[in-house]
């Protein structure tokens, strides 16, 4: 009997404790109901929390399925075009930097038929693995097809007619030139065209 005395107490012991925690518990989460959320961030394993700065700090880099969109401006007929490449061997796991400065240096020393075509800027508009966009600029200057002349320090100095672009400088010497010839230089020659230029300038050297 007295053993059964001694178990009894015992357990009742017990429940009193637990009860008691527990209502320690709810009385905790109701004065402080941010803690608990505040402890269980706390709690991240390290193993995620480098992960994820892993994941920050690494740069998005270009793979070999990364579609490259070129976008062609005519800055003078204001045409638009645009033309999708396979990424070049050399952009494949590069990132956004390694891209801006490749294109950098291709600016800076382009090659002969972009010259020839008028290239006048190129840049990047967006970047991902996925797809980069890339733009350029030109300015295709047409070839003048008349020509005017004047006698400038008495030389015979050739313009495009339209842009009034220096087109030559030539060595004839303006007080050679005969009396007619002068004078319609001397007055403005216009409307040469490169047949007849070429002829006045052959004939010059002739004599």
């Amino acid at each position: 009997m007295r053993r059964l005395k001694r178990i009894s107490f015992f357990l009742y012991s017990c429940l009193l404790f637990a009860v008691g925690f527990y209502g320690h518990y709810k009385i905790e989460q109701w004065f402080y109901p941010g803690r608990q959320t505040i402890i269980s961030q706390n709690e991240i394993p390290f193993s995620q929390m480098q992960s994820a700065t892993q994941a920050v700090s690494v740069p998005d880099r270009l793979r070999a399925d990364t579609k490259l969109v070129v976008k062609n401006t005519d800055q003078v007929s204001r045409r638009q075009t645009e033309e999708i490449k396979s990424l070049p061997l050399r952009l494949i796991g590069c990132s956004r930097k390694e891209v801006e400065d490749e294109i950098r240096h291709y600016q800076d020393a382009p090659p002969l038929t972009e010259l020839q075509q008028g290239l006048l800027r190129m840049e990047l508009v967006s970047f991902s693995p996925q797809q980069i966009v890339v733009s350029k600029t030109y300015r295709k200057l047409q070839q003048a097809e008349t020509f005017f002349l004047q006698i400038e320090e008495n030389r015979v100095i050739v313009y495009e007619e339209d842009s009034r672009v220096l087109y030559l400088q030539t060595a004839i010497d303006a007080r050679t030139l005969p009396s007619g010839v002068r004078r319609q230089i001397l007055n403005g020659w216009h409307g040469v065209s490169k047949a007849e230029l070429e002829k006045f300038l052959v004939s010059q050297t002739e004599t």
